[in-house]
């Protein structure tokens, strides 16, 4: 899952001047961004719920995995912490109480060792007495059936064979979002072997606890396969997918498990070299291990199993609350947002150690992909090369983004030695992201045109059945277009960049919206997307008067709060109006003012300056800013803490708000 805001190119500092005089909020600020590297690493974490850590210990379980009793303690003393004030879990930190989620957790727990009536489980017990376990959605029936607590037959179908159709078709796999095709390739091969779980005392007793005052024996599984908690679905399930799914049981009537060994045996294969090449990790902690149980049906002791169980601790984070499974690392992001914030920093005429910059741009380099991935195609991937990932080279993951952050900060700084070649190779992946409308996606181009949203099945996410239409991978990906053009003017693939730039342009120029914002994916919301929005359009030489830019100033300035910060709520995803988060954030005022900044519009200039206030006022004495409201987010409803975004946004935006002001 990927996302974050830029820097200032110094060709858009319209009448910039480095000025010289002491700035401490400044300097305390690049003080503890400095002390956060290592090596010239910034590596960061994408922290999101505890659905991870459970899965986690339900795989280590229904494969007969120890757990060190160090680690179990510290998973549980993570699941006790992170509960909300009424014993319950959440899809994220600020969500309503999850059935899904907290029926894994109260799963986990017990497989841990927890007994039954251990007090912070009691939120967990009364809520599975007012809402019915059976109408988990259908992620956590998956993993309730492995343990041999919710029957395979309350899964929706979902054949193999469906992978076996023309690739032609706009509803074939391989046209999904590739967290979704991975996903849903593990869950397909599990549902359609139905493996039978152990009648083991845990699996007998949860039976009892999850449905209290009812006998398994009699639950009607089957009848409830729609039936989704309200505590979870987000959307109802649409006609065209309930019919697909009606066409699935009807297959599966007049088709034996065997029928289609040999495709499960195929499909098997193509997991198997989805883990390779990524180094066992997956696209996701989540897809990676489905995979490895799927593999595990068929030979427990399989060496890529046994891999990717290994690989799953660089997952793992510890901390004082307990140990818990994040997200992703996002060491390569990061270190590209750290970098620029440096660059910004000096262009501000703030002293840097000698070794900052160089050692930054170093670790940065390291992590592009230098090799063609042999058999991509064939396997519904993109070619890698060239790309950078959102944590390390070895996920092999690369994103339009992160690849155009990191290039970016390798050509901004006038030291620069990043080989032309190698710039070339990440320009050529970028260009291989964009989408027929001219965005950008984040992985990949989206593979088909057809809306096939109908079809999600996910029931508790939205938008992601296939590559989008992203503003901010858009708007990062032309500010990489730009800078490359202007560093390599007469390199051969400056003509395709002038291309993709215009068809860049193009899209924001239709996408902006009558108030004058754009709307974000990857972050909230609106502040965000408006941010890449205007970056893009600067990148391709629109003026800071552009009507365009004046508008989406104009928007901001409107948002500000009376003390000069900026809050947005989550809720505006959902609501598609910008909902008022009713304090301010100094993540999101750096992204604003980021915006007004790099905008360069002269309608913002007063809101810019109380923004830079508002977070002067907000540091703490260790030159750091407060861990405030997640402000990531993925498909909508999911939100996300980026560890490092208060490390290095708001000193980005105040060495931009003072590399524009003159002395």
């Amino acid at each position: 899952m990927t996302r974050a805001a830029h820097s200032t190119a110094p060709a858009r500092v319209d009448g910039a001047r480095a000025v010289a005089e002491p700035h401490p909020t400044l300097e305390r600020g690049l003080q503890a961004l400095l002390r956060l590297g290592h090596d010239g690493r910034y590596e960061g974490e994408m922290r999101w719920c505890a659905m991870l850590s459970a899965q986690y210990v339900i795989a280590h379980h229904v494969t007969g995995r120890s757990i060190p009793a160090a680690r179990r303690q510290q998973l549980l003393r993570y699941f006790e912490r992170s509960q909300s004030a009424n014993g319950l879990y959440g899809l994220h930190d600020h969500a309503g109480p999850s059935l899904f989620v907290t029926t894994l957790v109260y799963v986990a727990a017990r497989c841990l060792g927890a007994p039954a009536d251990t007090p912070w489980l009691k939120g967990a017990r009364r809520l599975f007495a007012e809402h019915d376990v059976l109408s988990i959605p259908t992620w956590g029936r998956v993993w309730l059936a492995l343990l041999g607590v919710y029957g395979w037959e309350g899964v929706h179908p979902m054949p193999v064979w469906v992978w076996a159709l023309p690739r032609a078709l706009p509803m074939h796999p391989s046209r999904y979002y590739c967290h979704t095709r991975m996903i849903y390739l593990g869950v397909s091969l599990l549902r359609s072997e139905r493996p039978v779980a152990s009648e083991t005392p845990l699996a007998l007793a949860l039976r009892t606890e999850l449905y209290p005052g009812r006998r398994y024996a009699e639950f009607p599984f089957a009848r409830m396969r729609s039936e989704v908690s309200a505590l979870d679905r987000v959307a109802p399930e649409h006609p065209l997918l309930a019919l697909g799914y009606r066409a699935f049981a009807l297959s599966e009537r007049f088709t034996s498990q065997e029928s289609f060994g040999p495709l499960r045996a195929r499909l098997r294969e193509h997991v198997r070299f989805e883990l390779r090449a990524s180094n066992h990790l997956g696209v996701s902690p989540v897809s990676g291990l489905l995979g490895a149980l799927a593999l595990a049906l068929t030979v427990p002791t399989d060496p890529d199993v046994e891999r990717v169980f290994a690989q799953l601790e660089r997952w793992v984070f510890d901390d004082e609350d307990g140990a818990r499974v994040t997200g992703a690392r996002s060491e390569t992001w990061d270190t590209a947002f750290a970098l620029r914030a440096l660059h910004a920093c000096r262009a501000a005429g703030l002293s840097l150690p000698d070794d900052a910059l160089r050692d930054a741009h170093h670790a940065l380099a390291q992590q592009q992909i230098l090799t063609h991935l042999r058999g991509h195609a064939a396997h519904f991937r993109a070619d890698p090369a060239g790309g950078f990932c959102f944590s390390t080279r070895d996920h092999g993951w690369p994103v339009s983004d992160c690849t155009a952050e990191a290039l970016v900060a390798l050509l901004e700084g006038p030291e620069s030695a990043f080989p032309r070649e190698r710039a070339a190779a990440a320009l050529g992946f970028i260009l291989r992201c964009q989408n027929p409308d001219g965005s950008f996606g984040s992985y990949e181009a989206r593979r088909t045109e057809v809306p096939i949203e109908a079809l999600n099945p996910s029931e508790m996410f939205m938008e992601c059945m296939v590559e989008g239409s992203y503003v901010e991978c858009t708007g990062s990906c032309m500010e990489a277009l730009a800078h490359y053009i202007a560093r390599y003017p007469g390199g051969n693939l400056v003509g395709p960049a002038r291309a993709s730039l215009a068809r860049g342009l193009a899209f924001l120029r239709r996408s902006q919206r009558p108030d004058g914002a754009w709307a974000g994916a990857w972050g909230v919301h609106f502040l965000y997307g408006t941010l890449f929005a205007v970056r893009g359009l600067r990148a391709a030489g629109v003026g800071p008067e552009d009507h365009q830019v004046v508008r989406a100033l104009q928007y901001l300035v409107a948002q500000q709060r009376a003390d000069g910060g900026f809050g947005e709520h989550e809720a505006s995803a959902l609501r598609d109006h910008y909902v008022d988060l009713d304090e301010g954030h100094c993540v999101q005022t750096a992204w604003a003012l980021l915006a007004m900044v790099e905008g360069g519009s002269r309608c913002a200039q007063g809101a810019r300056a109380r923004a830079a206030s508002y977070l002067e006022s907000r540091q703490r004495p260790d030159g750091s800013w407060p861990r405030e409201r997640m402000v990531g987010v993925f498909f909508r409803t999911a939100l996300v803490d980026y560890d490092l975004y208060r490390s290095y946004f708001p000193v980005w935006a105040l060495a931009a708000q003072r590399a524009t002001q003159p002395r």
